[in-house]
């Protein structure tokens, strides 16, 4: 996995620049300059060492030794004799030359990855007082300290951001109930949980030191990710957009820039640009910097991710093609979202959660990999006795003489006292989880059992993408499957795919709509022609495909509305075709409501009729139809027929029902026990591959519930009847 370059990085690379330069060749430091040249920086901090010694008082010579001992320091290590060397050296040419804008500067980015936040909470002085000297002086480095700042603004941000005060008197949430009890969360936000402030102030403090580092440094990429990420926490992606245009102007080969026009572009739905930008970010990135928009196993299930691991770079190819393609909300449109909005993601993250100076990745964060997987939180809220980090600001600026130590010893504990719990609630899915931030510090980490619960989520639902606006617009269409054969023995599926009201007002005709039968095997998405759909009601459509021999593929019907405003799919797996031996065979039973005339009909996909996708309306007769294949030979051929209707969940029982369409010569008998309707009648059929049975049955008074609907055929060279059955459901009239 590839990593930002760390603090000791950006601090040696600046550093070396600054030695380097032309006007530094002060007088005894050509030896060391030239071992840093070779690569020896063991070699050039024991010549300024040894100089030093001379030298104490000479402020650039602590400046190059403390910024070499900082290059050496890993960004793990909280404590080590070159970090002890890097801070000594520093604040001593600081002392010596209080007025230089680099010396601040580089003490603060040293302490700023201090593990010890009394420490770390020093650094808004020093950055402070770095830009006053960079101002005075004209410096360079006025837009990276500008930045600095505003990256520190941002971590007071993140404290006070959802700020939310308990109005019931209690000190603090139960953990285990948030993490376990849902219904403790609505109550928690409906009635315990009260907004205090927003952390608007230091906001707009963040965007004031980011927009001064743009004005001095328009390419600086760090700078103008987190600006995109402060316009777009208040839901300004518009200027977002704007910026990244600019952005683009003036770095048009960056992958970086392109990232981030990208990610605006997801925000604001304009799909179609938005992927076009991620491509262009994708092939301008080097390998190690592409690679997190590669890695999928960041939406993976632990188990798939184990797959993923294993498999080689082809191998890695087809996994992820087929991946993108199972998840893509809609194939209807010539984007797939979900894999747009997993690289937006990851660039959000990235640019939001990162701290380049400890060396971690902002997906690499716990509140990263989060995002990652479930997109932003429907609820936010911070608690906890402070607001920012100002209050220990204070008294850091203020310490006690008498007893360091424990003066450090007690803001320490008191800033313990003081870490943040942040709340996040995925209300559509009830997910939520609970992560502690101390001030001071830009990493959250999750807090009680949340890790758990995270582990748990991520094996069971690997990701969601109910952000998108297209997601929370799509609905669900039920679908319909049954099986028929061609005639010719082979089978073939009816697809029906019924749009929900909501979907069909707004789907109209076909004519204004795109309406699709997708079959979806392991490499490929096949669309059926248009013109195979068939529309038999308002709303319902219907396919006739080909039994697929490829017994792991899906089908999914969408719908999309002409101008885009709603759209709706469906899926099924047809599974595999039931093998049959000979004698008589059934189609599956194909129940509709309403009433068919006696017209002959030959075959199944002759009948205007539409399965029934909810439940029988009360008072409505019901259709059923069925094809017999494998008539056996011989004059006056013939086969039996039950139909029993059977209630399952009703409190009446042994209700009347007729016979009102299609067969005429059906004999009722008598109901017994829970059997609302038992008809039986023989046919005399000519011998062929095909014969078509229907009738309408008129259910009279028969009460709301769930019935059973059996067929049964039989013939003399039958061993047994074969028998197809369908549960349905008659609604109350009131539904």
């Amino acid at each position: 996995m590839s990593r930002m370059p760390t603090w000791r990085t950006v601090i040696a690379l600046h550093a070396l620049a600054w030695i380097l330069a032309p006007d530094a060749g002060a007088q005894g430091y050509e030896a060391a300059e030239r071992r840093l040249r070779a690569g020896d920086t063991t070699g050039a901090l024991e010549l300024y060492e040894r100089l030093s010694r001379r030298r104490g008082r000479d402020a650039e010579l602590h400046y190059r030794i403390g910024v070499l001992h900082a290059s050496r320091v890993q960004p793990d290590q909280s404590v080590s004799a070159d970090r002890r060397s890097a801070e000594e050296h520093l604040r001593l040419a600081t002392r010596l030359a209080p007025d230089s804008a680099p010396y601040w500067l580089a003490l603060a980015e040293l302490l700023r990855a201090q593990t010890e936040v009394t420490v770390r909470l020093q650094v808004v002085e020093m950055l402070e007082r770095a830009r006053e000297a960079a101002r005075r002086h004209r410096s360079p480095l006025r837009g990276r300290i500008e930045y600095r700042l505003g990256r520190v603004n941002w971590e007071r941000y993140e404290q006070a951001a959802n700020r939310h005060e308990l109005v019931d008197g209690t000190a603090d949430i139960d953990q285990d109930r948030f993490l376990n009890d849902w219904s403790y969360v609505e109550e928690l936000f409906r009635r315990r949980l009260r907004p205090s402030f927003r952390g608007m102030v230091e906001w707009r403090q963040t965007l004031g030191n980011l927009e001064a580092t743009l004005e001095s440094e328009p390419l600086h990429l760090d700078a103008a990710g987190l600006y995109v990420v402060a316009l777009g926490e208040f839901g300004q992606w518009d200027s977002a957009v704007a910026v990244t245009a600019r952005l683009i102007e003036t770095a048009t080969d960056s992958g970086r820039a392109w990232l981030l026009r990208g990610l605006t572009l997801a925000r604001t739905d304009r799909w179609r640009e938005a992927d076009a930008a991620f491509d262009s970010a994708l092939a301008r990135l080097t390998a190690a910097a592409a690679a997190p928009y590669f890695a999928i196993e960041r939406v993976l299930t632990p188990e798939q991710s184990e797959d993923w691991a294993a498999l080689g770079l082809s191998g890695r190819t087809t996994f992820a093609g087929r991946h993108w393609r199972t998840t893509d909300p809609l194939w209807l449109t010539p984007e797939n979202e979900a894999r747009l909005e997993f690289l937006a993601r990851v660039a959000y993250a990235d640019h939001r959660w990162a701290d380049d100076l400890r060396g971690y990745r902002g997906y690499e964060a716990d509140r990263g990999a989060v995002y990652v997987r479930y997109g932003p939180p429907d609820r936010a809220a911070t608690l906890g006795p402070e607001g920012a980090d100002r209050p220990a600001l204070t008294i850091i600026r203020n310490p006690g003489r008498d007893d360091p130590d424990q003066f450090r010893q007690d803001a320490a504990e008191r800033l313990d006292r003081a870490r943040n719990r942040l709340l996040w609630v995925y209300e559509r899915s009830r997910r939520r989880y609970l992560f502690g931030l101390t001030p001071g510090y830009a990493r959250a980490v999750f807090a009680g059992d949340a890790a758990g619960r995270f582990d748990t989520d991520r094996r069971t639902v690997p990701r969601t993408w109910d952000n998108l606006p297209l997601v929370r617009r799509l609905d669900s269409i039920p679908i319909t499957l049954l099986r028929f054969e061609d005639g010719a023995g082979a089978g073939e599926l009816a697809v029906f795919g019924t749009l929900p009201l909501s979907l069909d007002r707004s789907v109209g005709d076909a004519a204004a709509a795109e309406i699709a039968l997708f079959v979806a095997r392991a490499d490929s998405v096949e669309r059926f022609a248009t013109d195979s759909a068939r529309q038999l009601a308002p709303g319902v459509w219907r396919w006739r495909i080909p039994q697929p021999s490829d017994t792991t593929m899906s089908l999914r019907v969408e719908a999309r509305a002409a101008g885009g405003d709603r759209a709706g799919r469906g899926s099924v797996v047809p599974g595999e075709w039931p093998v049959a031996f000979g004698g008589l065979r059934l189609s599956d039973l194909l129940v509709a409501a309403g009433r068919v005339d006696t017209t002959s009909y030959t075959r199944w996909f002759d009948l205007d009729v539409a399965p029934l996708a909810g439940p029988l309306p009360a008072g409505e007769p019901v259709t059923l139809a069925w094809e017999v294949y494998g008539v056996p030979a011989g004059t006056g051929a013939a086969y039996t027929v039950e139909i029993r209707l059977t209630a399952e969940a009703v409190e009446r029982r042994g209700l009347f029902a007729r016979i009102v369409g299609g067969t005429a010569d059906a004999l009722g008998l008598s109901a017994v026990g829970d059997d609302v309707l038992v008809l039986r009648y023989e046919r005399a059929r000519d011998p062929g591959p095909v014969s078509l049975e229907y009738l309408t049955l008129d259910l009279g008074d028969t009460p709301p519930g769930r019935y059973r609907l059996t067929v049964s055929v039989a013939d003399p060279t039958s061993v047994g009847p074969r028998v197809i059955q369908q549960v349905i459901e008659i609604a109350s009239p009131s539904r």
